[in-house]
C-alpha cells in the first residue's frame, strides 16, 4: 500500500525510487527485528506434567 501511495504522490522518478528503497528497507528491517524478537522470546516455562 505504501508503494502505491508513493507512486501517486511523487511525479519525479528519483523521488519515487528513494521512497521505494525506504519502504522496502523499513519492511526488511521490521521483518528481521520481528524474527529476532520472536526467536528470543521462546517458551521459557516448563510444560505442566499430567498426572
Amino acid at each position: 500500500m505504501s508503494l502505491f501511495i508513493a507512486n501517486l504522490a511523487f511525479d519525479e522518478r528519483a523521488m519515487l525510487v528513494d521512497a521505494t528503497i525506504g519502504v522496502r528497507s523499513a519492511s526488511l528491517l521490521a521483518g528481521i527485528g520481528g524474527a529476532v524478537i520472536l526467536s528470543l522470546s521462546g517458551s521459557r516455562a516448563e510444560p505442566a506434567r499430567a498426572e
